[in-house]
C-alpha cells in the first residue's frame, strides 16, 4: 500500500491466548484463512501459521501470515501508523502499550492508538501511554454534536471514523472542518 500511494497505515490488532498482539482486521480466521478459529483462543504459534491469503484468492501459491504488531512497528515505524484496538479488554491495551514501550523511540513517535470501544480506550489512558491518541467514541460524539464553545478539551488528536454510523453521517464537511480547526486529524 505504501508503494502504491498511501502515506500512512491503519491497523487493527487483537490479543492471542497468551498475550501476543497480532495485526488482523477480523477477530477470527474464518474470512481471512477459512478456518474456524478465533485469535483470542489461539496461541501465537497457531496464528502465525494461518494463511490469511486463502480468504482472498484461490491461488494456493499465495501465502500470507498475520504479523505481530512489534514487527510492523519495527518495519514501518518511519510512517504514521494508526492502531485500532479491536478487543474490549484492558489486557489488550496493556499489551499494546508494552509492545510500543519496547519499540524504537523514532518509530513510537509515529504510532497513534485508538479504539471504537470506550472501555478499551479508557484502559489505554490508564496504561499511561504517552504517545499520540485518537479520539474515543465519546470525544467523536462531542466533536460531532457540540458547538466549539462547549467542546472542552478533547483527549485525542485524531478522529478515526466511518463515513456513517447507525444512520448518523460523520464524514461531513462540517465535522471535518471542525476537527481541522482544532488541529485534529480525521482518518
Amino acid at each position: 500500500a505504501l508503494a502504491a500511494c498511501c502515506n500512512a497505515l491503519e491497523l487493527d490488532v487483537h490479543l492471542t491466548l497468551y498475550g501476543y498482539v497480532v495485526v488482523a482486521r477480523d477477530d477470527s480466521a474464518e474470512r481471512m484463512a477459512k478456518l474456524s478459529r478465533r485469535i483470542q483462543t489461539s496461541a501465537w504459534h497457531e496464528v502465525a501459521r494461518w494463511n490469511i491469503a486463502r480468504g482472498f484468492t484461490e491461488d494456493a501459491s499465495v501465502i500470507a501470515h498475520p504479523p505481530l504488531l512489534a514487527d510492523v512497528v519495527d518495519a514501518f515505524g518511519h510512517v504514521p501508523i494508526s492502531v485500532d484496538l479491536k478487543d474490549q479488554t484492558p489486557a489488550l491495551a496493556a499489551a499494546v502499550v508494552a509492545v510500543l514501550a519496547r519499540a524504537k523511540p523514532e518509530a513510537r513517535a509515529h504510532v497513534s492508538l485508538t479504539s471504537f470501544h470506550q472501555r478499551t480506550f479508557g484502559a489505554l489512558r490508564k496504561c499511561g501511554y504517552e504517545g499520540p491518541l485518537g479520539m474515543g467514541p465519546l470525544d467523536i460524539l462531542r466533536l460531532w454534536s457540540l458547538p466549539f464553545a462547549r467542546l472542552g478539551d478533547l483527549q485525542g488528536r485524531a478522529a478515526q471514523v466511518p463515513t456513517s454510523y447507525r444512520g448518523l453521517e460523520l464524514a461531513t464537511q462540517r465535522f471535518i472542518g471542525k476537527a481541522h480547526a482544532l488541529a485534529c486529524r480525521v482518518d
